[in-house]
């Protein structure tokens, strides 16, 4: 695990990490059905399979 890298564990989480970014806020899914996201720095990152039929990955912020 990279040092300083956490989970985001609620939907609030990642609001606050990312500005309410609306492609992260999409993927991110409301961390339901393997949504997962994760925050270093600045950077926010969320993940989540089957998101309009694709398996997606949405980037916001930076290191």
């Amino acid at each position: 695990m990279i040092r300083g890298l956490h989970e985001l564990r609620t939907e609030e989480q990642v609001r606050a990490a990312c500005g309410d970014d609306d492609l992260v806020m999409w993927v991110a899914q409301g961390l339901r059905g393997g949504a997962r996201a994760w925050a270093l720095g600045d950077a926010v990152v969320a993940g989540c399979p089957a998101v309009s039929r694709r398996d997606r990955l949405a980037v916001w912020g930076c290191v």
